[in-house]
């Protein structure tokens, strides 16, 4: 019925215009027109006038007509533009309730019982916090709520004050009886989490929350956990080469026997961390703390110690060959059987006070550089 109405609005409108068209261009013109008496000689005569009056209108009506199709063009634009939005809503919609319905297998399948369901939900999750920005930190935090929850610490592996001074002969023995396996799923989730994608980054509300976990031999090669917290955390024998742990919180955790290459440990926090045999080649620690550990036999090659604190750090044995030691706090650290620890790079350090020294090095620190083993005024 209301195509009829449309069909016959327009047919009418066509024979208004038609009528208006006859009238502007045959009627009005002999209305307007002046009696022929009434004009001077040689003026033009009436059907030039006539026509003069024509040409007018057809000009007004053109113009009428441009606007008109204006007019149109502009409402069919906006209308192609509210389809578009229109659809585009609906595709977002329809997008949004795939994700969802996406996420909630996923966070099912991870709490199944078998093995390759959960890694399938896994790795379900890691491409949805591709896909969804909204998403995102929610599944990052559901990742690290299930290591939390399925890998906790065994306090008793953390003990810092494990002595390894008197134990260098059965290295490999002890070695091979205290490391093990991660399991397969918490592997998975840490190489999600450490493989974020770089614009990942600058979205996150917080630091990735990984305290008091059990993350022993786990494969950490390049993860991204800047300002992580690990506090409390076993990461014995861990691969942490290339890592970024620049501002993490690392406070009573384990690191021994892990192998940091290259990592950057910028102003991360290691108080009373466990770093025996732990080896930082070529690691940039700058400005780190690691006041209060337990670092014997730690490896520093090439490290950059630079405005480090290792206040009353245990380093018996430690390894410095090459490391900067520019502005270092040794205050009250154990430096007895150090390796690769040179006069020069004592020179370089904030300070010796209370250190224990080899005698032999301690004499030529008294001798050249007496000040480092004097007491600091931040000391009193």
């Amino acid at each position: 019925m209301s195509r009829v109405i449309t069909w016959l609005i327009r047919f009418f409108l066509f024979i208004a215009i038609v009528i208006l068209l006859l009238y502007g261009t045959w009627i009005m013109p002999q209305l307007l027109q002046p009696p022929s008496e009434s004009l001077p000689a040689g003026s033009k005569n009436l059907i030039e006038i006539q026509n003069e009056y024509r040409k007018i209108f057809v000009q007004i009506i053109g113009g009428i007509a441009i606007l008109y199709g204006l007019y149109l063009t502009n409402r069919r634009t906006k209308a192609i533009e509210d389809r578009a939005r229109s659809l585009e809503n609906n595709v977002r919609v329809t997008e949004e309730g795939q994700i969802t319905e996406r996420f909630t297998r996923a966070v099912e399948q991870i709490g199944n019982e078998k093995l390759e369901v959960r890694l399938g939900g896994i790795y379900a999750l890691e491409r949805i916090a591709k896909d969804s920005k909204k998403d995102y930190w929610t599944i990052m935090e559901i990742l690290t709520a299930f290591v939390r929850e399925n890998s906790p610490t065994d306090l008793e592996e953390n003990d810092k004050n494990e002595d390894y001074s008197q134990d260098i002969s059965n290295d490999k023995e002890k070695s091979s009886k205290t490391k093990e396996k991660i399991r397969t799923d918490i592997q998975a989730i840490l190489s999600v989490i450490g493989r974020r994608r770089e614009w990942h980054k600058t979205i996150e509300p917080t630091y990735i929350n990984l305290p008091a976990t059990n993350l022993s031999s786990a494969d950490l090669r390049g993860a991204y956990l800047c300002g992580a917290n690990l506090g409390g955390s076993n990461l014995k024998g861990s691969d942490l080469d290339q890592a970024d742990l620049s501002h993490a919180y690392l406070e009573e955790s384990n690191l021994s026997e892990a192998s940091l290459r290259k990592a950057c440990l910028y102003k991360s926090e290691l108080h009373q961390a466990n770093l025996s045999k732990t080896y930082f080649w070529e690691a940039d620690m700058r400005e780190a703390c690691l006041i209060d550990t337990n670092a014997q036999q730690v490896t520093f090659f090439k490290a950059n110690l630079s405005g480090a604190n290792l206040g009353a750090a245990d380093l018996r044995g430690a390894s410095f060959y090459d490391a900067d030691l520019q502005n270092t706090d040794f205050w009250g650290a154990n430096l007895l059987r150090t390796k690769g620890l040179t006069l020069k790079q004592l020179s370089e350090v904030k300070t010796l006070y209370e250190a224990k020294l080899d005698s032999k090095l301690k004499k030529e620190v008294k001798k050249n550089y007496p000040y480092l083993l004097a007491k600091l005024e931040e000391h009193e």
